[in-house]
């Protein structure tokens, strides 16, 4: 995979001859013949090569806006000089950046040497690509992104206008996309929405890495402007876990599949100790990051919230007879989703056939409260009580929903033996020589080693037998566990999801619209599953057993252990001493 150089102002840059290749250090020396454009930090893929880079000088890409003020005379020459404050040249604001502590000679000193090696074109770019919006909001590129949710070659000249009147602003530059778009001077620009999940710094595995390591430096107690300095500036070498192989698999499948212009997804594959080795959040010029964006799960919620609390309490077993009908008879609630009941079913048919019927009932034996505990305890912070409902925990129609990454990271409970490990872009940070942080990885038990593995065994029949939903991700030769969902819109599918795991990685993917009016034409979740993780390799090829789950035959009609006389049975699997009783209902 060719090496992504991530600079955090991807767009607004170099218009003629690229700037030379320099250095990065910490400040810059009192004599102009020493200044130099500091290069920012390096982050490394796991196999010790360079993956990209943040910073905060831009001096590649070609950017609208500084042709704006290279090129545009009128109102445009008025706005380069209003933006760039006072009148002050290019060179004498990227001196003010590059020096913020200086002394005015020494600011003079690093203008003239920016001058005399740079044209005006350069410097206007690397100001374009330096100033800073919001609060770590650097560059235009980053600021279309954050406010509008595009790349800075795709803006209009009403959002340029309005990002120019922001940066522009003390109070505006305060203010987030959400309560500018309540200034009545902004009543003709339309912010992002989704502001929170933007990708701002041009790759969603870098943006995840930048995310994470602001995060963790002020844990460590280190201011916000020291931080920034350390990354942007001081420079640091920042060791990840991102696999080049799985990173490109998840890059061309879902590239490949975006021939729908509506057709939009998201991808996320880690360890089961909570290592995030790729991830696939926003198509072409969208800068939406789905992986961190709330949306509503569906029935993948299930086995999260209803299924593996239940057998957690010993409310069921694999095969428990559950009612196969609506909860509320005289309101038809809810059907399932082919608009079918079989009056009784077993657990295990009823996970594979996603009974929403089954799973409200369940749901209500257990309390949506108590399902709510157990999926805050397997890593959920964005559910609220509003979600704590039959509807939320059953059947995943959420007033607020959970994200792709914290589906991802839930979901290895059946593949690790029920813990749940936060996930994690970041091995470790270095700076100056010194190792900041290093990851630790220390699960929260969440389920018995039992529960685990007999979900484990459940949701692999989903993959392996011809009535599971799951099918289109069996992988020959590799067992797979995993459990879809959807959710509809007043008819029109709005989410769909498959969240599973080989014996290595465990991969969550959704697919939906841009437009929810819109229906989409897009591979299923399962296949697309099957087409990223089929292209690497997996060593191991079954999950490790649990000494303590049998494995029996049991009668689909009793749920009880086979007799002789039993016509229709199916493997089940129970924790060791609490097998059912043999059934004696099918008696010749």
């Amino acid at each position: 995979m060719k090496l992504k150089t991530i600079l955090i102002s991807a767009g607004a840059a170099v218009i003629c001859a690229a700037l030379p290749c320099y250095v990065a250090i910490t400040g810059l020396a009192a004599s102009p013949t020493e200044a130099v454009i500091p290069t920012g930090s390096i982050i490394y893929d796991v196999n010790g090569g360079e993956y990209g880079s943040l910073s905060r000088f831009d001096t590649s890409a070609d950017g609208r806006a500084a042709k704006y003020i290279a090129e545009e005379k009128g109102s445009y020459l008025t706005w380069f000089y209003c933006v760039f404050g006072n009148g002050r040249s290019a060179s004498e604001r990227l001196a003010c950046i590059l020096k913020p502590e200086g002394s005015p000679s020494e600011r003079i000193s690093v203008a003239k040497y920016l001058e005399q090696n740079y044209s005006a074109e350069q410097l206007s770019s690397m100001l374009c690509s330096a100033v800073e919006f919001h609060d770590g909001i650097y560059g235009f590129d980053n600021a279309a992104a954050y406010y509008f949710g595009v790349s800075e070659a795709d803006l209009s000249d009403t959002q340029l206008r309005a990002l120019a009147d922001i940066y522009n602003s003390d109070r505006f530059r305060r203010l987030t996309p959400t309560e500018l778009s309540e200034e009545k001077h902004f009543s003709d620009v339309e912010f992002e929405k989704d502001h929170d999940s933007v990708v701002l710094y041009g790759d969603d595995y870098v943006s995840g890495v930048l995310n994470e390591l602001r995060s963790k430096l002020s844990e460590q107690g280190i201011s916000d402007e020291k931080a920034e300095s350390m990354i942007f500036l001081d420079g640091m070498e920042i060791h990840t876990y991102l696999d080049p192989v799985a990173q490109t698999a998840l890059d061309d499948t879902l590239s490949a599949a975006s021939d729908d212009i509506n057709f939009r997804a998201a991808s996320q594959i880690m360890t089961y100790d909570g290592r995030i080795i790729a991830c696939f959040g926003s198509i072409g010029n969208d800068r939406i990051d789905r992986t961190v964006k709330l949306l509503e799960p569906g029935s993948a919620i299930k086995p999260l919230s209803v299924y593996g609390p239940a057998f957690e309490q010993g409310i069921i077993n694999c095969s428990s007879i559950l009612p196969d009908y609506p909860f509320y008879p005289e309101e038809e609630w809810p059907h399932n989703y082919d608009f079918t009941v079989d009056g009784e079913v077993t657990t295990a048919k009823a996970l594979r056939r996603s009974k929403n019927t089954t799973a409200v009932f369940v749901a209500d034996r257990l309390t949506p409260e108590l399902c709510y505990s157990y999926m805050t305890r397997e890593g959920f912070r964005s559910i609220t009580s509003g979600d704590v409902s039959l509807m939320g925990m059953a059947l995943g129609y959420m007033d607020s929903g959970v994200t792709l990454r914290e589906m991802n990271a839930a979901y290895a409970v059946f593949g690790n033996g029920g813990y749940y490990y936060a996930p994690t872009f970041i091995d470790k940070a270095v700076c100056g020589g010194e190792t900041l942080f290093t990851a630790s990885h220390e699960g929260v038990k969440v389920f018995s080693p039992e529960t685990s593995y007999i979900m484990n065994r459940i949701l692999r029949s989903n993959v392996e037998m011809g009535d599971g939903l799951g099918v289109g991700a069996y992988m020959k030769g590799i067992e797979v566990f995993g459990k879809t969902g959807t959710t509809d819109d007043m008819g029109i599918v709005d989410n769909n999801w498959f969240v599973g795991g080989t014996p290595e990685l465990i991969t969550a993917v959704w697919t939906g619209p841009d437009d929810s009016t819109k229906a989409v034409s897009s591979p299923p979740c399962t296949i697309l599953w099957n087409m990223i993780m089929s292209s690497i390799s997996c060593e191991k090829t079954g999950f490790d057993p649990c000494e303590n789950v049998t494995e029996a035959e049991y009668c689909t009609k009793s749920g009880k252990l086979k007799s002789d006389s039993c016509v229709e049975t199916e493997t089940g699997w129970y924790t060791t001493g609490k097998l059912p009783d043999i059934c004696d209902g099918c008696k010749k």
